[in-house]
C-alpha cells in the first residue's frame, strides 16, 4: 500500500534549475527512504511537477535593472550636474584669488584635448592641483593666465589634488623663509621685519633687489619673510559689458 509523503521530506529535496535529473530525483527518494514502486513512482511525478512550477516562478520574476547613471543622478539631496558646476565655481573662486599661480588652456602639454573642454590649473607648494571643465559655460569664470599649452601632467590624484590645494597660502599671508622659499629669479615681496621691497633670489642663492633710481642689482638685507607679488588690477569690463 502506498504511504503518503509528507512535507518534510519534500523540503530535504534541493530545489532549483538544475536539480532536475533523475539521478537527483532517485537520490532524494532513497534518502527519505521511500519505497514500493507506486510510493517511488508517485515522487517521481510529484518532484518534476514542483521543479517546473519552481522554474516558472523564477522565469515570471521581474528583472531588476539598475536604472542608468547620468548627471541627473541624485543621492536625494543634489544631481551630478549641480555637484560639478558647485566644484567648478568653487576652484574658479580658489584661482582667482591667486592668478600669479593659476592657468588655464585649451589643449594639454602635448597638443590633445577633450571635445568642448578645457584644464585649468593652480600650483600649490606641493605641485600642480588641476580639473577639467566644458568651455561653455565655464571658461570666462577663471580669469587666470591662458596658456598656449597646460604643464605636463605630474600623475597627482583627485586625493592628492584637493589636498594641494589647501596647502596654497594666502595672497596676503607673509611666509617665512625657514619654511619656504620662492622660485631662483621670482619676483617677490620681501622684508627684514624692518624694509619691505620687491626682492628675488639669484642664482646664487642670495635675496637680491632693484634699486629704485637704477637698474643696479643691489644684495639685500637679512630677509626674514616674503610674499608673492600681487596681481595687477582686472580692468577688464565685466563680462557682458562692452
Amino acid at each position: 500500500m502506498a504511504r503518503m509523503i509528507d512535507a518534510d521530506e519534500l523540503e530535504m529535496f534541493p530545489y532549483s534549475e538544475v536539480a532536475g535529473t533523475e539521478e537527483q530525483i532517485a537520490d532524494w527518494i532513497e534518502q527519505v527512504g521511500l519505497s514500493g514502486d507506486d510510493t517511488a513512482s508517485r515522487a517521481r511525478n510529484l518532484c518534476w511537477k514542483v521543479i517546473e512550477g519552481f522554474i516558472n516562478v523564477v522565469k515570471t520574476q521581474p528583472t531588476l535593472t539598475q536604472p542608468p547613471i547620468t548627471g541627473d543622478t541624485s543621492d536625494g539631496y543634489h544631481t551630478f550636474n549641480e555637484l560639478y558646476r558647485h566644484r567648478a565655481i568653487l576652484f574658479s573662486v580658489i584661482c582667482n584669488e591667486r592668478p600669479d599661480v593659476a592657468w588655464k588652456s585649451k589643449r594639454h602639454h602635448d597638443g590633445t584635448m577633450y571635445d568642448g573642454m578645457f584644464i585649468v590649473g593652480i600650483d600649490t607648494p606641493e605641485g600642480q592641483a588641476t580639473y577639467h571643465y566644458d568651455i561653455e559655460p565655464y571658461w570666462n569664470l577663471f580669469r587666470v593666465k591662458e596658456l598656449e599649452l597646460a604643464p605636463e601632467w605630474d600623475g597627482h590624484t583627485s586625493c592628492e589634488a584637493i589636498r594641494r590645494i589647501g596647502t596654497l597660502t594666502q595672497p596676503n599671508e607673509w611666509v617665512s623663509v625657514y619654511d619656504r622659499l620662492p622660485e631662483p629669479g621670482e619676483r617677490v615681496l620681501a622684508t627684514d621685519c624692518g624694509f619691505v621691497g620687491e626682492f628675488y633670489i639669484n642664482k646664487r642663492g642670495k635675496w637680491q633687489r632693484y634699486n629704485v633710481n637704477c637698474s643696479e642689482l643691489l644684495m639685500a638685507l637679512d630677509i626674514l619673510y616674503w610674499m608673492p607679488l600681487p596681481a595687477p588690477p582686472d580692468r577688464r569690463p565685466p563680462e557682458g559689458e562692452a
